[in-house]
């Protein structure tokens, strides 16, 4: 029986061998720079010293850990990274749902590809170069906001990037316009696996379009919601500080 099961196994895997061949490179990849870099934390336990390597200096525990917890920076850092991944969960996560729904039912092609491309195309601008565009347009010399607050509605220039108040705003709409195009992908997808039957029998009970979305294209949805959002949530502290 287990000379069988060896056989068996054998054969599987002469069979399905080019499966196993395209699984190499990907777990190398996590292998070399996912696990052994993760080595490397045991620098944080240790009095490090350049030359001496990661294990040949003093062990020191939690000390830096204590000293780090210990500063008022950290719990001002920790607070401020909270606050902007939580309003960015908040307002960044339904808007790619619902530019999904409405590119949905845009029927005229030509124009609903015309929207996915302009939608998708800031996900591919580096974030230096978001920067860059972001700097011109908010200039209080020559900046197309402080222009129009100046010349309609007789405002002076403000320095919006150089205003404390206004950087959460600021960093969530870059957000909102570098990422909804490219998120809503995913849910544009769910939205054209749903069976056009369930319309078609919306339909014919009397749904009207605005019906159909709350009733059939949201509850379909709803498991690629799910996981997007615990997605989401699992990177609430993991907030890039490219922007800042």
């Amino acid at each position: 029986m287990q000379r069988e099961k060896q056989i068996s196994r054998r054969s599987y895997f002469a069979r399905y061998w080019q499966l196993y061949a395209m699984m190499v490179l990907p777990l190398l990849y996590f292998l070399v720079f996912k696990y052994v870099p993760m080595l490397g934390s045991v620098l944080a336990f240790r009095r490090y010293r350049p030359g001496m390597g990661p294990f040949g200096t003093e062990w020191v525990g939690l000390t830096y850990f204590a000293r780090f917890w210990s500063d008022p920076a950290f719990w001002r850092a920790c607070r401020n990274t909270l606050i902007l991944s939580l309003l960015n969960l908040v307002v960044n996560f339904p808007i790619p749902i619902l530019f999904a729904i409405l590119l949905n039912e845009v029927h005229w092609l030509p124009f609903k590809k015309v929207v996915q491309t302009v939608s998708y195309m800031p996900r591919f601008i580096s974030t230096v170069v978001v920067i860059a565009i972001l700097g011109e347009l908010l200039s209080p010399s020559s900046g197309i906001i402080n222009l129009l607050r100046q010349q309609v509605f007789g405002r002076q220039a403000l320095y919006f990037m150089n205003e404390a108040r206004f950087f959460r705003i600021i960093y969530i709409l870059v957000d909102t316009w570098q990422y909804t195009g490219w998120t809503a992908i995913i849910y544009l997808a769910a939205i054209t696996a749903i069976p056009a039957e369930l319309y078609e029998a919306a339909t014919i009970d009397g749904a009207s379009r605005t019906q159909q979305i709350f009733y059939v294209t949201i509850p379909s949805i709803m498991p690629t919601i799910m996981v997007m959002l615990i997605i989401s949530v699992g990177r609430l502290l993991s907030l890039g500080f490219e922007k800042v």
